[in-house]
């Protein structure tokens, strides 16, 4: 496979990457890049405050295309991206009173969600976000976890907000009648070794909410105070996934065998046709998997891992063995995966491409710290994919 790295950017260690609806762009820490021409200059997007004040680790677009939001700190930082070569400074969410680790738009993009170690969630309306710059509207405060939110999902027709905590509850908000008590999801707190709610998934029909902690559970949206489905998987579950057609759920953990220290990677896959029956179990990663993707033709899986790979499984035959993408130093913490892209960020401020269907090692480049120079390998073609690390 001839990989390498695509580019370098400029604004510290990012643990996130974010696609534009249309794939036009790509969001890179305070970076943004046009994918129709990705051997060009990035937009560096401008700051209002300090750098250090929007350092982006966590990145999402708005459905429409518009927005883009992220956070580092206790505020959430939004761009107007419609014209992204304004360098428009960013609008500045302020109110929580500790680190945001999650964020989400609703389906409408009128609201932006975050999720803090404060505890709380916030609901941002952001259907006309310039009121922040005149009179800025109090957020809608969602309290009731009592530890860290840990992350945070819509429901594809926006009437639901879920939120997961390290007090190893879920809760189901009304949308948008906040005011009404939330749905309270319990069933993992085990007295031994209380689990946090690491990760949600709704399905794309809505039917269903997956949440990850000690296992997979299944809520029936439809009935939600109902007992779930439980879906027996072998380690914390770090991350979670259905397919775009809905058929299928994927959930990625590890584990840590005492005795030697030894550390294994899996991803399970379950047909949510008969989500009771055993999944498919996904073996390779030498260390905790701690992200997984779809494509959006639902093809191919592809999961991060700790261990330095991603890796790339076909889902019509998902016991062949994967395609291994290989060259990073460190933790892989976000593919994404676009129509004839595949691309994974890390912390080494490197992003590599790999052409699709072939694939063995990733070359890698060395990065100066704290310059905005950039290293560029001439890889980048449509049928490419891309890959990237911590």
């Amino acid at each position: 496979m001839s990989t390498g790295p695509l580019f370098y950017h400029s604004s510290g260690i990012n643990d996130k990457i974010a696609f534009s609806p249309d794939g036009n762009w790509l969001a890179t820490g305070n970076d943004l890049w046009d994918m129709r021409d990705p051997s060009a200059e990035p937009i560096f997007l401008g700051l209002s405050i300090s750098v250090q004040e929007c350092n982006m680790k966590t990145l999402a677009f708005s459905p429409d295309g518009n927005w883009l939001a992220g956070s580092d700190d206790n505020n959430a930082c939004l761009w107007d991206v419609r014209d992204p070569s304004s360098a428009t400074p960013p609008l500045v969410l302020r109110g929580h009173q500790d680190n945001i680790t999650t964020l989400a738009f609703s389906p409408d993009s009128n609201w932006l969600a975050t999720g803090s170690d404060d505890n709380t969630a916030r609901l941002w309306n952001i259907s006309d976000p310039y009121t922040y710059l005149v009179d800025p509207p109090k957020p809608i405060v969602l309290k009731g976890h009592e530890s860290f939110i840990a992350t945070l999902a819509f429901s594809p027709d926006g009437k639901w907000l879920a939120t997961g905590s390290w007090d190893s509850t879920a809760r189901l908000w009304n949308m948008p009648n906040t005011s009404v008590e939330p749905i309270v999801l319990r069933g993992n707190e085990n007295i031994d070794y209380p689990v946090s709610i690491y990760a949600l998934a709704f399905s794309p029909d809505g039917n269903w909410l997956a949440t990850g902690s000690d296992t997979a559970r299944l809520w029936d949206m439809r009935n939600p105070s109902t007992q779930p489905i439980v879906l027996q998987h072998d380690g914390i579950i770090d991350t979670l996934a259905f397919s775009p057609d809905g058929n299928w759920l994927a959930a990625g953990s590890g584990n840590i065998f005492t005795d030697t220290m030894l550390k294994i990677g899996t991803a399970s896959l379950w047909d949510m046709r008969n989500p009771s029956a055993e999944p498919i179990v996904l073996k390779g990663h030498d260390d905790y998997i701690t992200i997984l993707a779809f494509s959006l033709d639902g093809n191919w899986l592809a999961t991060g891992s700790d261990d330095a790979t991603a890796r790339l499984w076909d889902i019509s035959d998902p016991s062949a063995q994967p395609i291994v993408l290989k060259g990073h130093e460190g933790p892989i913490t976000t593919p994404c995966l676009q129509p004839g892209w595949k691309l994974a960020g890390n912390g080494e401020r490197r992003h590599y491409c790999t052409p699709v269907g072939q694939a063995q090692s990733i070359r890698t480049a060395h990065c100066t710290e704290g310059t905005r120079k950039r290293y560029r390998h001439p890889c980048l073609q449509p049928r490419w994919k891309l890959a990237g690390n911590r």
